[in-house]
């Protein structure tokens, strides 16, 4: 036995002793000793990604950030053209969005990452993008969607 081999049976005595000596019960020893050489890990579940609807806001919106070199859109309320910063510099898009199409974004966004728009807001992560966004029937609806680094994920 080399020192690896003794430092392992040690723990695994250790650890089953602790158990027993926290717990009278005689069984939890045996139970104890087998899990201990046959672990037992939960299964991972597969992660399902929910698609933006066909023709939606959200694919729209989709298709511009997944444009190669573009890292956030900004909007800042309804009827303004899109600000869109790729590459360091930023550019007008054609893009308008409505008061109700912007809210229906959220509502798009907020399906697919599974957060909650709370008191008009929303602060939500879907794959390699954060969408933080506000809702205000005062100074009207704006929101930014950036892409997040890919080890950020």
């Amino acid at each position: 036995m080399n020192s690896h081999d003794i430092r392992e049976e040690f723990l695994k005595r250790f650890v089953v002793s602790l158990i027993i000596n926290s717990k009278k019960n005689t069984n939890l020893a045996f139970k104890t000793e087998s899990r201990i050489n046959n672990p037992v890990f939960p299964e991972k579940k597969q992660e399902s990604y929910i698609l933006p609807e066909r023709g939606s806001i959200a694919e729209k919106i989709f298709e511009i950030i997944k444009i190669p070199g573009v890292e956030r859109i900004e909007c800042s309320g309804p009827e303004e053209k899109l600000l869109v910063r790729k590459m360091g510099k930023s550019f007008l898009h054609k893009l308008t969005l409505k008061e109700k199409e912007i809210k229906k974004f959220f509502e798009e966004f907020s399906k697919i990452s599974g957060a909650s728009v709370k008191n008009g807001l929303i602060n939500a992560v879907y794959e390699n993008t954060r969408l933080i966004g506000v809702t205000s029937k005062f100074a009207g609806s704006r929101f930014v969607l950036e892409k997040l680094p890919e080890d950020y994920v």
